[in-house]
């Protein structure tokens, strides 16, 4: 029988395929082994870097956008008359469960901080509460508490100032979160004149998981009943964003 010749084995293409060849190869150049090596973890850190990126472009267009409208809106109380409204800020849109009756609405916004975490960003609560007595306060109350509220030396300021302090605090009842008021000032919108006033408030977070917010909170003293208007947001959205959150609170309509 005729000999066959067989080729050399160096010139086989093994089973395996190109892969094993190019490993092969790169063993015999191992300058070429760390340029791949380098080239793998310049993709490896680019898309990391494209991750976190797109992460950072979506808060920050958010940011830009949150708040650019109102809409009108109406806390009734508990009758005709009894009732509070304004130019609620778009980004409220879900009414808290806990916080949803005649008398109180209470809203939450929670800004995305990553693709799995969000934390509180704004705050809204309103609330219109009837006085324990069947008749409005007479003038002389009415006067006693602008009196004490005038000046936090007086013998019923801290009276008068706990339950609007109260107030503050019930809207962070569910978070780690504390309130501070500040002095309280005259308050005046386009249709409150008097018997009204404006405490600023800050929020912070004893373990550093949600950002401070910075914002206000009136109290007035209404023909059927009292309010409580609280508002808070981010600090740096509350200090750019003031032009906008002016023209809500001069919104404010009471007895309606």
């Amino acid at each position: 029988m005729a000999n066959v010749n067989q080729p050399e084995p160096s010139n086989v293409i093994n089973s395996s395929g190109s892969d094993k060849t190019i490993s092969v190869h790169l063993k015999k150049h191992p300058r070429l082994l760390l340029i791949a090596v380098i080239l793998l973890a310049c993709i490896v850190a680019g898309s990391i870097y494209l991750y976190f990126a797109n992460e950072d472009n979506f808060d920050s267009k958010q940011a830009k956008t949150v708040y650019s409208g109102t809409t009108t809106y109406l806390v009734p109380g508990k009758s005709a008359g009894h009732g509070i409204s304004f130019n609620k800020p778009n980004i409220f849109v879900t009414k808290s469960i806990q916080e949803n009756t005649d008398t109180k609405h209470g809203f939450s916004y929670y800004k995305k901080t990553s693709s799995k975490q969000s934390v509180l960003n704004a705050r809204l609560l309103v609330s219109s509460v009837a006085y324990p007595i069947p008749t409005a306060p007479s003038q002389n109350t009415i006067k006693a508490i602008n009196d004490a509220l005038s000046d936090s030396k007086s013998a019923n300021y801290t009276a008068v100032v706990r339950p609007i302090n109260q107030f503050a605090m019930d809207g962070y009842f569910h978070s780690p979160l504390k309130t501070t008021l500040g002095s309280p000032q005259p308050f005046k919108s386009k249709k409150i004149s008097a018997n009204a006033w404006k405490f600023s408030v800050t929020v912070s977070d004893p373990e550093n998981t949600a950002p401070a917010q910075s914002g206000n909170l009136i109290f007035v003293i209404g023909k059927n009943t009292k309010y409580y208007y609280l508002l808070t947001v981010e600090n740096s959205e509350w200090n750019k964003n003031q032009a906008f959150f002016n023209d809500v609170l001069d919104s404010i309509k009471v007895d309606q």
